[in-house]
């Protein structure tokens, strides 16, 4: 009778540890994934004049909008970071003012990558929380004044070159784990970034002031008229007092900067 007892009771325990395994192995199932990375990142300036492509926007006075689209141009879903889908991309924008010099976006946060949760293992491999995003996926900003973002916009006038890079992740396969969707990082794994288009505006000086300056070399007679030579217009009131020329010249900006043409004008 005690034997009886044992036996079924054994039993019993056995479907149940199989019954505990099997729910573990759906839990833990490894999920393929759909296909390799393929999201892109643009950006479109919207201008009213349809016949002249050619962005201008006066200094300080105009808006200075811009459209930023992110999508998954593949033709299966893509695993990739949790998150990813819901991500400030205007963070992720670089600005490259008339000197040369690079901006990030004011009051930037932190990004989005950065705040996720540490690694962890599943058998031999790390994993990340991810998502899916389908087909033909996509999400759009439309920012209404990039000087909001870049105030430099506000202040010095020239030639700016806009683009952005954006971190990407993809994932070969994920797991479904009681904490969701893991993604492996192994050799089937791409982490990365992506780079958007670059789009090039120019800020002219306020109140529509327009200056044709010719440079000439008097030593010249023949052809005194001298091409490609750097023309840089600055606010008197922003040249520091005792700076000699070559100070100003370097180290004072520009209300705005050209280069003379073949005929010696700027």
């Amino acid at each position: 009778m005690t034997r009886s007892l044992c036996t079924k009771g054994a039993k019993k325990a056995l479907v149940l540890i199989l019954l505990f395994l099997a729910a573990s192995l759906l839990l833990l199932c490894p999920q393929a994934g759909a296909g390799p990375c393929n999201f892109s990142v643009g950006l479109y300036a919207k201008t009213d004049d349809a016949d002249n492509p050619i962005l201008k926007y006066a200094l300080g006075e105009q808006e200075i909008p811009l459209i930023m689209l992110v999508r998954n141009d593949s033709q299966w879903p893509v695993n990739t970071d949790l998150g990813f889908s819901q991500v400030e991309t205007d963070q992720y924008l670089i600005v490259t003012d008339p000197m040369g010099n690079k901006h990030l976006p004011v009051l930037q946060e932190t990004l989005a990558h950065d705040d996720m949760p540490p690694l962890m293992t599943f058998n031999v491999w790390e994993i990340a929380p991810a998502e899916v995003l389908p087909s033909g996926w996509k999400r759009s900003v439309q920012i209404e004044d990039l000087r909001v973002l870049f105030p430099v916009m506000n202040e010095l006038a020239g030639e700016y070159a806009i683009e952005a890079e954006l971190p990407e992740t993809c994932f070969g396969w994920t797991v479904a784990t009681t904490q969701g969707l893991m993604g492996v990082l192994d050799e089937n794994a791409f982490q990365g970034s992506m780079r958007s288009n670059q789009i090039r505006i120019f800020v002219l000086p306020a109140l529509g002031a327009k200056l044709e300056i010719r440079v000439k070399d008097e030593n010249i007679p023949d052809n005194p008229y001298r091409e490609q030579v750097p023309v840089k217009i600055f606010r008197e009131s922003d040249i520091q007092e005792g700076f000699s020329f070559e100070e100003a010249w370097e180290r004072t900006a520009t209300v705005t900067d050209r280069k003379t043409d073949f005929q010696g004008w700027a």
